[in-house]
């Protein structure tokens, strides 16, 4: 049979590929074309740069929206077939979530370009995924003569410090966007530099006033709790780094909205107490119950009504109830948490919010294999955190 000779027979007989109807287009099986770009597994050989044509590892631009290019190239052998093989090649790429595909030339991923003995062509995609999930290993797949000859996995990261993610706050750079996705924690505020050591904040608690209520839901996160990586909380605790950091972090914060909602019941709604369990007030708290007779100071007590709203109170004196077992940890909260040894001093409701971080973060790189920031942890790695 000679080249491109149309036969009615169901097999090529030279062993060529066949093009369907009822009549079967045979080509001559002779050239093959593999693979050179993505280069090998990401996991095993990461390789974020172009220098070799060995990428496998790509990230979006830091543009408005993002663009995220990713040039595919094949190797024709012989090379002397290159020319015959551009149109007998094409390519694929896996989608991405939210983020629009285009090809170069004819748009359906042909091979458009002939380098030498290679062909090309260049997959883009605009905007940034919604979600962090939509990142990570994607597939580009060769095709010759429409049937498969070729694959290779590679890995999809966005800038970690642009802002340039889809939703949510746009001042927030994407790593708060995305790793807030994973860590659970659904009243997140990125809050910018907090100027200091502070890396979160829940003003419910830091801020509570006798005068005011400060909000008791969110959860305001720093950016110190990515430039303070790595970190071990109170110098006890698991040491945490990036997006490890950010999970412990948000979880640690968390138990202190937990905090707030267990004890504001404790205590009844009226002038000092309007506004809640008081936070951070060293001896001017609220932390009491009213004695034998239902009434504040001294038995037969003060109306409740005459409790001032500012300090110095009524109540605390005379048989007035405490409401902490020690060190102002509410008895009503259950046993005191347990000591860390590297910090055996650490207040118990900081001791509780560490060990709920630590139950949820058991070691540094736990999230590791969720972090698809560039840099992060599974940019560039050498199979280190299981991507």
């Amino acid at each position: 049979m000679s080249d491109n000779k149309k036969t009615s027979d169901t097999t090529c007989k030279n062993g060529g590929a066949k093009a369907g109807g009822t009549t079967t287009l045979c080509f001559p099986d002779n050239f093959k074309v593999e693979f050179v770009t993505p280069g090998q597994d990401p996991v095993n050989s990461p390789n974020s740069t172009v220098g070799d044509q060995a990428q496998n590892e790509y990230t979006y631009s830091a543009a408005k929206p993002g663009v995220l290019t990713v040039t595919l190239r094949a190797k024709v052998d012989p090379p002397g077939k290159v020319n015959e093989a551009k149109s007998r090649v094409k390519f694929s790429v896996s989608a991405i979530p939210g983020s629009t595909l285009t090809w170069d030339g004819a748009g359906d991923g042909s091979a458009t370009t002939v380098s030498g003995a290679f062909l090309e062509s260049v997959a883009t995609f605009t905007t940034l995924p919604a979600n962090n999930s939509d990142f990570g290993k994607k597939t580009a797949t060769l095709y010759k003569d429409n049937a498969i000859v070729d694959k290779r996995d590679y890995e999809v990261f966005f800038p970690r410090d642009e802002k340039n993610h889809p939703g949510g706050d746009a001042n927030a750079p994407n790593w708060f966007h995305y790793w807030s996705q994973v860590s659970g924690i659904t009243n997140l505020s990125y809050a910018g530099s907090s100027g200091s050591s502070v890396m979160a904040q829940v003003r419910g608690m830091t801020q509570w006033s006798y005068m005011a209520a400060p909000d008791k839901t969110l959860l305001y996160i720093f950016d110190e709790v990515l430039t303070q990586s790595p970190y071990r909380p109170y110098g006890c605790g698991i040491q945490v780094s990036g997006i490890d950091g950010f999970v412990a972090t948000a979880v640690h914060e968390d138990m202190h909205i937990t905090q707030i909602g267990r004890a504001d019941p404790l205590v009844p709604s009226i002038a000092c107490w309007q506004y809640g369990y008081s936070w951070n007030q060293g001896a001017n708290h609220n932390h009491y119950s009213p004695g034998p007779d239902g009434l504040w100071g001294l038995a037969p007590g003060v109306a409740s009504a005459s409790v001032s709203a500012t300090p110095p109170f009524v109540a605390g004196s005379g048989d007035d109830v405490p409401l902490d077992a020690s060190d102002h940890w509410p008895t009503a909260f259950g046993g005191v948490p347990a000591v860390f040894a590297a910090n055996p001093g650490l207040h118990p409701i900081e001791r509780e919010a560490v060990h709920a971080s630590d139950g949820v973060v058991t070691a540094d790189h736990d999230f590791a294999a969720q972090d698809w920031a560039d840099p992060g942890k599974n940019h560039g790695t050498l199979n280190k955190w299981n991507d």
